[in-house]
């Protein structure tokens, strides 16, 4: 037989309720039976309904970019176009004088990699050393 601390049978129990359809509720009275059913008592019971904290949610939320990110990720984007455009216009080129594709590759791949490693860079690293004599980048 498995012994549980108070701990493991909340998480369990939680884990368990948030397993069922969402879709089901309770009355006032079934949540008291079940209180009464875990040795809850009434008081007990109504300090937690009417506590100033609100139930935490089952999944934490999921955290907000801030501006600098969103900034950060536009840019990006707005490099991979032009990047695809100027890949575009190279394979042409390279179609056109040559009838097949042999020297466009080297600037894409060139290209695509300054690409890639600016869009991994951290937001954080991209302002290092940025401000001169008070005034910044």
């Amino acid at each position: 037989m498995t012994d549980y601390s108070q701990a493991d049978v909340e998480r369990i129990l939680t884990r368990a309720l948030s397993q069922r359809a969402q879709t089901e509720t309770f009355t006032a009275q079934d949540l008291q039976e079940m209180a009464f059913e875990l040795g809850i008592s009434q008081d007990i019971l109504e300090q937690a309904i009417h506590t100033d904290h609100p139930l935490e949610p089952t999944a934490p939320p999921k955290p907000q970019l801030d501006e600098k990110h969103r900034k950060h990720r536009a840019k990006i984007r707005q490099i991979g176009i032009q990047y695809l455009m100027t890949g575009i216009f190279l394979v042409l080129i390279n179609l056109f004088t040559a009838g097949r594709i042999t020297w466009a590759i080297f600037p894409i791949l060139g290209m695509g990699l300054g690409w890639g490693l600016k869009a991994t860079t951290p937001v954080e690293e991209l302002k290092i050393g940025c401000k001169k004599g008070g005034v910044s980048c």
